[in-house]
């Protein structure tokens, strides 16, 4: 297992930049790794004082983004349980290897564990 690679999810992105401390992720990995469905749902075009964080991790290169490969099927059938999201982060994490998936969502945690991808939610990370 890669134990640099981190996955994330929509939500505890938004969460940390919405309070101001989107930083901490900054703190505590190296980069961190989205799908494009996730960073759609960070919707960067909007005016949101979080933007701006999100923006600049974009910039500096420690937030990152990656296409899922060759696994439409399998990304239909979970976006019929879960957001296109957290579909894609799933499988990224699967794809590459992460040594996590962050993510707050209580299905899509489960469904990850069932997948044998290891999770953590915001509150773990901090």
């Amino acid at each position: 297992m890669n134990n640099d690679i981190v996955i994330a999810d929509a939500g505890p992105l938004i969460a940390l930049a919405r309070i101001g401390q989107f930083h901490l992720f900054r703190d505590l990995y190296d980069e961190i790794w989205i799908p494009p469905a996730v960073l759609s749902e960070l919707r960067l075009d909007t005016q949101r004082p979080r933007v701006a964080f999100l923006q600049q991790a974009l910039t500096a290169g420690w937030l990152r983004v990656a296409a899922v490969r060759g696994r439409g099927d399998e990304l239909a059938s979970l976006k019929r349980l879960l957001d296109a999201g957290e579909a894609e982060a799933m499988l990224l994490a699967e794809q590459m290897n992460a040594r996590f998936l962050i993510i707050d969502d209580r299905k899509g945690r489960m469904i990850a564990q069932r997948r044998g991808i290891p999770v953590v939610g915001l509150a773990g990370v901090l």
